[in-house]
């Protein structure tokens, strides 16, 4: 198991992965998720109100633009180690 961690392939890939502005950017994202989530759950028991649709078309696009660019992602990753 050692010698896994003393991989240097793996160590260059977890350095450019732990980069500042990366691990920023995943927080900003996981915060603007929990906090649309939480308002929806919070006002889930009350009756739909205006509240409510936004918090709901919020929570949609953070999930769409989310999926948007792990697809593109993960096509650039492909087309990438095709050609």
């Amino acid at each position: 198991m050692t010698s896994l961690f003393s991989n240097p392939e793996l160590r260059r890939i977890a350095r450019s992965q732990l980069r500042t502005r990366k691990m920023l950017a995943v927080a900003a994202i996981c915060a603007l998720l929990s906090i649309s989530v939480g308002y929806l759950f919070a006002q889930r028991e009350s009756p739909p109100n205006e509240a409510h649709r936004w918090a709901m078309d919020l929570l949609e696009l953070v999930l769409a633009a989310q999926a948007l660019v792990l697809g593109a992602g993960g096509g650039i990753a492909c087309l990438n180690s095709v050609f």
